[in-house]
């Protein structure tokens, strides 16, 4: 036995040290995002061991098996074998310490463990590659931490991987062969279980954001790849029939009785602005004068939400009600040339002109082919901008102020009566505004570095409305101000749902006081824009939206973030996941979801909650698979 240990020893300490390396993975996880996470508990870091395993087996694969193959010690001793070994070795420390320790950040903007779908943002947004070096240059303490462990893992693997001369028999390497393999099987599928362990088993374990902390994100990187390409198809229903019981997507719109004549409609989209940065929702801090002064004379909602947590899953939810309920957002998935039902397209049949501003670089998240697939006429982004060069803010696009005045001087010269949507950039890491203005823009907000561009951008609008003003078409536009998604927060609300969700939405008319014809006491979000707004028109149009005309149906909240699904019924907020109701939540009353009532609900009210859920998400991903998220949606393919 000793021989056999002394044979092994080296192997096995790697091992053991990579393991290690995990936990700390976790640990460092914990400390930089604490104000995220509330209740860890040690346990986490025993329950995360067999998601490490799983990382560790796929990340390490090659090194394991030329470490244990029952080769004799003259083949393991050449140059050849020893160089591929260490070559594996280095290859699956550097991937994990990647990995995992630009997670530690990267969470802060997603709350979530990354997956695959890093590289597809990497591949199709060239604007990004230009932005790692500063994220790097900001959180330099990263690649302190990467060059560290990196050589600490060189000494260790240099100072336990030496040479063994003394081989053992056949029959031992066997044996051991065997035993290592077997326990590197059950390592691989995450334990004894019936299935391999997968990102959704953490809900075991810990929920909310502290599932992240059970998990690794080498785990859910690699998981990734084994889930199906786009969307999974889940068949709770038999009969379609049964399933639009308890949720119908496609609906007719009944007109509201609100004085708009055919009205210009200006619809703008915020760079990050949650309902945190907004002074007229948070008092602790007054970074947007403007804007609170505008949301005083609007129909502002209470209980408003985006269905997303990145930029690139707002225009759908918006433009064609359709809310991000998977890990891959719609515009790079193979789904985007589906048909869908779009407010543009809607509203060129009334005889508006349509057209879609955003300051950033050409193609970037795919939003010019976007626009332009759901009927936008023109899209205006940096390529057509013509102001001056130093308007260019190095990193994403063009600075908030000059793009708005640029985009006041095309709407003066469009037809009318037009439809333009307008989405800033400015308050988007990493965080820069013009240099004329770092004396006059340096508000504080909890040490945030969004502040002094959350400033910026409330001045930019400000300015865009100054001489919008003076526009003869201004008293005839229908204005709704939103955000894409929310950002960094040291708010316990804002750090999980629903906070994490919240962004203003807020209609706003010059000569119509909106607030006198909206119920905004009533839940609101992104997906209801579209259907509300064709009703605020007088439009009759039949439509397919998974939200709602707010003034007519109650809509369900619809959110998707760490492989569950959460939905707002009513006043209850609902967590589903593993196929069924696991949490329900007063959220208006219990904000931080400390009390979960599932146990007082009676089995009646549970099923029906259940149905419901199982309905919208069979409805998403059949209709999504299917090419009928539009008004042929009665025309079966499968």
């Amino acid at each position: 036995m000793k021989k056999i240990w002394k044979y092994y020893r080296g192997f096995v300490w790697e091992m053991a040290a990579v393991f290690v390396l995990y936990q700390l993975f976790r640990l460092i996880f914990v400390w930089f995002n604490m104000s995220y996470l509330t209740g860890v508990q040690w346990r986490y870091f025993v329950e995360g061991i067999w998601f490490d395993a799983v990382a560790v087996f796929y990340l390490f694969l090659p090194f394991i098996l030329l470490s244990i193959l029952p080769v004799s010690v003259k083949i393991k001793q050449t140059v050849l074998y020893k160089s591929l070994k260490n070559v594996f070795f280095y290859l699956g420390i550097t991937v994990s310490l990647l990995l995992n320790l630009t997670d530690v950040i990267y969470f802060r903007f997603t709350l979530r463990r990354t997956t695959r779908e890093i590289i597809e943002l990497l591949v199709q947004s060239s604007d990004v590659w230009g932005l790692i070096p500063r994220f790097f240059l900001d959180y330099w303490y990263i690649l302190l931490l990467f060059g560290g462990f990196l050589t600490a893992a060189i000494y260790f693997h240099t100072k336990v991987n030496k040479d063994t001369k003394e081989d053992l028999p056949v029959s031992q390497r066997w044996a051991a062969f065997i035993f290592f393999s077997l326990f590197f099987i059950i390592c691989a599928r995450g334990g004894f279980g019936y299935k391999p362990l997968m990102p959704v088993d953490a809900y075991k374990y810990a929920s909310g954001n502290e599932v992240n902390v059970v998990l690794n994100t080498s785990f859910t990187f690699l998981k990734s790849f084994e889930q199906p390409l786009e969307i999974d198809s889940k068949h709770y229903f038999l009969s379609e029939k049964e399933m639009e019981q308890y949720f119908n997507p496609k609906q007719q719109i009944r007109p509201m009785n609100i004085p708009l004549q055919q009205p210009n409609i200006v619809l703008l989209i915020l760079e990050s602005f949650g309902k945190e940065y907004v002074s007229y929702f948070n008092k602790k801090h007054h970074l947007t004068p403007f804007l609170d002064s505008l949301f005083a004379r609007s129909a502002v909602f209470r209980y408003s939400f985006a269905n997303g947590r990145r930029s690139i899953e707002a225009l759908p939810s918006i433009f064609i009600s359709v809310p991000a309920l998977s890990n891959n957002p719609l515009i790079t998935s193979e789904f985007v040339s589906n048909q869908f039902e779009s407010f543009p397209d809607k509203l060129k049949t009334r005889g508006y002109y349509t057209a879609f501003f955003h300051g950033a670089k050409n193609g970037s998240m795919n939003f010019d082919a976007f626009t332009k697939s759901i009927g936008f006429d023109e899209y205006f982004g940096m390529n057509e901008y013509t102001g001056a060069e130093e308007d260019f803010d190095g990193n994403w696009g063009i600075f908030d102020e000059p793009f708005l005045q640029y985009t006041v001087e095309k709407l003066t010269n469009a037809p009318k009566p037009f439809f333009a949507s307008v989405f800033t950039l400015s308050s988007h890491h990493p965080f820069k505004i013009p240099e004329k203005y770092n004396n006059r823009f340096n508000g504080k907000y909890d040490n945030l570095p969004i502040a002094p561009t959350v400033e910026y951008t409330d001045y930019a609008l400000a300015q865009f409305f100054k001489k919008l003003k003076k526009q003869p078409f201004f008293d005839n536009t229908l204005f709704i101000i939103t955000a894409d998604h929310t950002s960094l927060s040291k708010n316990e609300y804002f750090k999980q749902s629903p906070g994490n969700f919240a962004v203003p939405i807020a209609f706003y008319h010059p000569k119509i006081p909106l607030k006198n014809y909206l119920d905004t006491n009533i839940l609101i979000e992104h997906k209801d824009i579209m259907p509300t707004l064709l009703s605020m028109l007088q439009m009759t149009d039949s439509v397919y939206a998974f939200g709602t005309n707010i003034m007519q149906t109650k809509t369900v909240g619809m959110h998707y973030i760490n492989y569950q699904y959460e939905f707002i019924f009513d006043s209850l907020l609902v967590r589903f996941f593993n196929d069924s109701v696991q949490q329900i939540y007063y959220y208006q009353h219990d904000s931080m979801l400390r009390n979960n009532m599932f146990g007082q609900l009676s089995e009646a009210e549970i099923k029906e909650i259940s149905l419901r859920s199982k309905a919208i998400i069979q409805t998403y991903q059949s209709d999504l698979l299917h090419n009928r998220m539009n008004l042929n949606r009665s025309i079966k393919t499968d």
